[in-house]
């Protein structure tokens, strides 16, 4: 039976009460695990600490909880698309087919992570969970639009990874409804915190120092700098602009997490997968639809607008590893120093200001849009990528900040380089 330690008023003695008896406080309580704290105020416990969470949500039997309960052992089902191109896969990796090993890599990466997920009483990333089965799903269709139909068993196979993610999508709790839920049932009449809003002026400041980034890497290039260079200017930024930022500005340091090593590794691995399930998916949904097009109307595909955008995708997307010039240069400047910028710039300061004044998901999206904005030159007619790779770090900054969505920004070009 669960119970914690609570502290109604900062001169009360602390008491050991179930979760139920949480319901007769006035105001917002602060609780603990432990008698000897530390004790924090049930809402930002309840962000701090996703397993207290979890406990109190079963113990409470929520709403959002019995509906899971019902949808889990049925959630398992959709995993077996994903099995089976796992087997494919390894299939043509003993062929020796190109190509084919960082697709298996992937999805065994999905498979572990949507099964530590589903495993659990409640979800972590019930989210991510949603863009891996929707990237699935694109993935079968996509290869039944190469074989014009002629594989009638792939569209069944991805409708049922398809109405995996929608069930997940309406029924499993997201991490912020799971808290609302929460505060609902165990303080109700508790104030809801109201956070200051950063003024015109912060967000004035952090798309300038969001868009200063590109223009000064540009400016590099203008001047004939070599990767070193480039390299430097990008550090000088990500350094001097956020450092005048935080000064002019103020800055309220982000609430972490209690079980911090094991907050940070989950905040990198959904990061990571949103990252890659979202590239797979746009790549994966993109490809279904012209090659469906190029089977219904072949001469209309290769005189119409799809082709020449696919091309110039194709032709805009970043370089293979084997081609570039100073190859150990490229990597530092791929998975050291160009994460480590754009992730203090874009993630920790815009998508900071941003989340604050719109939200998380609108200041997610509008961090991952000027993401997108800054690589225009790089990747073209592809830039769109860019806009989903910055969504998922996004994902990863909001679970473990500015370390997590480093490194899953650097694991990603990584994984890209491979």
């Amino acid at each position: 039976m669960l119970a914690v330690f609570v502290r109604p008023r900062s001169e009360a003695a602390p008491i050991a009460v179930l979760p139920t008896d949480l319901r007769t406080e006035t105001g917002e309580p602060q609780i603990a695990r432990r008698e000897q704290g530390p004790y924090f105020p049930l809402s930002v416990a309840l962000t701090r600490d996703p397993r207290l969470a979890d406990d109190l949500a079963r113990a409470l039997e929520v709403p959002c909880v019995v509906r899971y309960a019902r949808l889990r052992r049925w959630l398992w089902l959709a995993l077996i698309p994903l099995v089976i191109l796992m087997e494919l896969e390894r299939e043509l990796v003993t062929a020796n087919v190109a190509g084919v090993l960082r697709r298996l890599l992937a999805d065994v990466f999905f498979f572990g992570f949507v099964t530590v997920d589903l495993a659990r009483p409640l979800p972590r990333a019930s989210r991510v969970v949603v863009i891996v089965l929707v990237a699935i799903a694109l993935r079968y269709a996509d290869m039944s639009a190469r074989a014009c139909g002629d594989h009638p068993a792939l569209l069944p196979l991805g409708a049922l990874s398809l109405a995996g993610a929608i069930a997940a999508f309406f029924v499993a709790p997201s991490r912020q409804s799971l808290r609302r839920q929460l505060m609902d049932r165990l303080a109700p009449n508790a104030p809801r915190p109201v956070l200051a809003r950063p003024s015109s002026a912060s967000l004035g400041g952090a798309l300038l120092v969001a868009t200063g980034l590109p223009l000064a890497l540009s400016g590099a290039r203008a001047a004939h700098l070599g990767p070193v260079g480039q390299a430097a200017v990008l550090v000088v930024w990500a350094i001097a602009a956020p450092f005048v930022f935080d000064r002019a500005m103020g800055r309220t340091q982000p609430a972490l997490a209690v079980d911090r090593a094991w907050s940070l590794l989950a905040a990198i691995a959904s990061g990571l997968v949103a990252t890659i399930g979202l590239a797979h998916a746009w790549h994966y949904g993109t490809g279904a639809f012209g090659h469906a097009w190029q089977c219904l109307d072949p001469a209309g595909y290769e005189n119409g607008w799809a082709k020449r955008w696919f091309d110039a995708q194709a032709l805009d997307a970043p370089r293979d590893l084997a081609g570039a010039p100073a190859r150990w240069l490229y990597v530092a400047m791929t998975v050291l120093v160009v994460p480590l910028a754009e992730e203090r710039v874009f993630r920790d300061v815009l998508q900071r200001v941003l989340v604050a004044r719109l939200g998380v998901r609108r200041g997610v999206a509008g961090a991952a849009a000027m993401f997108g904005l800054a690589h225009l030159g790089v990747y073209g007619a592809a830039t769109f990528d860019a806009v989903l790779l910055g969504a998922g770090f996004g994902v990863a900054y909001e679970g473990g900040g500015l370390a997590a969505s480093v490194l899953a920004h650097a694991l990603w070009n990584l994984y890209w380089l491979a």
